[in-house]
């Protein structure tokens, strides 16, 4: 069960990552034209910003996220030992 959850899970990333370029290959001759040369320059330069953002982001958020939600559950339980446990597993 477990192997099918993860084969089914892999397999919807990549059905979304080919549905995301082909709606970007099919949207780009639409954009330029509306846009114009100048203002599509711009769009693409906006959008390559925005993705090298996330290459540079690199998990950051994820991992606050994390522990800030283990610092609340730690802050939330009694106990030193369940916070000693939630910490070392990171």
């Amino acid at each position: 069960m477990r192997i099918s959850l993860v084969l089914r899970a892999v397999a919807t990333s990549w059905v979304a990552v080919i549905a995301n370029a082909a709606v970007g290959f099919l949207l780009t001759p639409y954009v330029l034209h509306r846009l114009g040369d100048e203002a599509f320059g711009v769009w693409v330069l906006i959008t390559n910003l925005v993705g090298y953002y996330g290459l540079v982001d690199a998990g950051v958020r994820s991992a606050i996220l994390r522990y800030v939600s283990s610092t609340a559950l730690c802050s939330a339980r009694s106990g030193l030992s369940f916070c000693w446990l939630a910490w070392s597993r990171a």
